[in-house]
């Protein structure tokens, strides 16, 4: 879930985006800032990471889904 407190920048291309949000309950945090209570990381660089949400996290993820 996303914090307000959080004001870390993230920079990533499109096709990073596009990459992380092919499936509905992934989504993308800064380096340091996951919460493995609410999600897992499934890839990383050196910018972001990759999350999967599970539980009612991922269904609230999903619900917020643009496609």
């Amino acid at each position: 879930m996303s914090q307000a407190e959080c004001t870390q920048v993230v920079l990533l291309t499109l096709a990073e985006y596009e990459q992380v949000r092919a499936a509905s309950v992934r989504g993308l945090a800064a380096r340091g800032h996951e919460d493995l209570s609410i999600e897992r990381v499934v890839a990383e660089n050196e910018r972001f990471l990759t999350t999967e949400k599970f539980g009612e996290a991922s269904e609230v993820h999903a619900e917020g889904d643009p496609r």
